[in-house]
């Protein structure tokens, strides 16, 4: 599975804080997931990202925000 790749991030309801895990060997639980998450104020970070044209280059594991009726694209490349 080597290759470009873009992932979209899309609402299924309201917003929402989430984390994409680029390394598969990253384990966060439900409970450290919440805590990190509870201390998690940049909410614009990575935007503009809303198109494929504007997909943020990722290589290593982020958290973000979901805003109401927004799309988050990123790129990342497997070796």
């Amino acid at each position: 599975m080597t290759g470009d790749y873009i992932v979209a991030v899309i609402p299924t309801s309201g917003q929402t804080i989430y984390k994409l895990y680029f390394n598969n060997n990253t384990s966060t639980s439900e409970s450290e997931f919440n805590k990190e998450a509870e201390n998690f104020l940049d909410t614009g970070n990575y935007e503009p990202n809303d198109t494929e044209d504007t997909a943020v280059l990722i290589t290593d594991d982020i958290m973000s925000y979901l805003h109401t009726g927004d799309f988050d694209y990123y790129k990342f490349s497997i070796k």
